[in-house]
């Protein structure tokens, strides 16, 4: 057993929370938008298709309006960049390098189930929206940070 001192749990958490912040200011206004897009998609097309429809829209809208947002953030993250098929190019690459893998699994199995679950069981179309999303988010960010690391090594590596 190694002994510590409070500096180094001090240092620890400072550490944990300042990667928290991090990824806040990653994902969080994405994720604002994508909750808008998830509940106004789902809670239209349950109107006339059921938890099924609802959990579909739900899906689909949570997705556009993610990746729109992440999308035109990455095309402004580069100051005095000319916007041009090419910028556009790299940016979608960018993206499908991050969150590709976990955005398969979570469009095809994980979100559509833990929505239909989540509308389904809770009999309430906005919270079943909100329980389904929460859980799959869980998931889906934690493949995500994997990817993002994975690009990040790839940016060191292609710079140095």
């Amino acid at each position: 057993m190694v002994a510590t001192n409070g500096a180094d749990r001090v240092s620890s958490r400072a550490g944990r929370a300042r990667e928290i912040a991090f990824w806040l200011r990653r994902y969080a206004p994405a994720e604002v938008a994508a909750t808008l897009g998830a509940m106004l998609a789902a809670g239209a097309a349950s109107r006339f298709g059921g938890a099924g429809a609802g959990a579909l829209a739900g899906t689909a809208g949570e997705a556009v309006a993610f990746y729109g947002f992440l999308f035109i953030r990455g095309l402004r993250c580069w100051p005095g960049r000319p916007l041009t098929a090419t910028a556009a190019l790299r940016t979608l690459h960018d993206l499908a390098l991050e969150f590709g893998p976990a955005e398969v699994l979570d469009t095809f199995l994980i979100r559509p189930l833990a929505m239909y679950l989540g509308i389904a069981l809770m009999a309430n179309v906005t919270s079943g929206t909100m329980v389904g999303k929460v859980t799959a988010d869980l998931i889906f960010y934690s493949l995500a940070i994997a990817g993002y690391r994975l690009l990040n090594a790839r940016w060191r590596s292609t710079s140095s």
